[in-house]
């Protein structure tokens, strides 16, 4: 399996991008009709993650963030095509030691294959998120 990760950010003036990319290959598999799930659950392909973010004064902060992976043309009947568009809002405590994050989004799942044991499409399934982080 080889991975390659970039990724880069850029914080002003209240202001932060930050944008992601992913390329995952995985060799040594050959796809036969005993193991088309097995080939589902190893992930391959492409992502990427946009991110952009505003504080809204020192302890309010507003994010909105479109993700996606997409499976290579020969993967794509054993995995998902995934997107997801969100929005969040941050509560930091204790200069930034303690924070309190929610997210609301949507989340749209594609598979043009046939393969049994693959879950069902869906367009903008609705997901939330609440998180609590603790800082050292």
């Amino acid at each position: 399996m080889k991975t390659f990760f970039s990724d880069m950010m850029f914080k002003y003036a209240g202001w932060g991008v930050m944008g992601e990319f992913f390329l995952r290959n995985v060799g040594g598999f050959e796809r036969t009709a005993n193991n088309e799930l097995a080939m589902s659950r190893i992930p391959r392909g492409t992502g990427f993650n946009i991110h952009l973010s505003r504080m809204m004064s020192k302890k309010h902060e507003v994010a909105f963030r479109y993700a996606g992976v997409t499976p290579p043309k020969e993967y794509e009947a054993y995995q998902y095509r995934w997107r997801t568009k969100a929005a969040g809002y941050t509560y930091y405590l204790n200069k930034h030691r303690i924070k309190f994050q929610y997210y609301f989004g949507l989340d749209d799942r594609t598979n043009p294959g046939t393969v049994p044991g693959l879950l069902h499409n869906l367009d903008n399934r609705i997901h939330s998120m609440i998180q609590v982080e603790l800082g050292i």
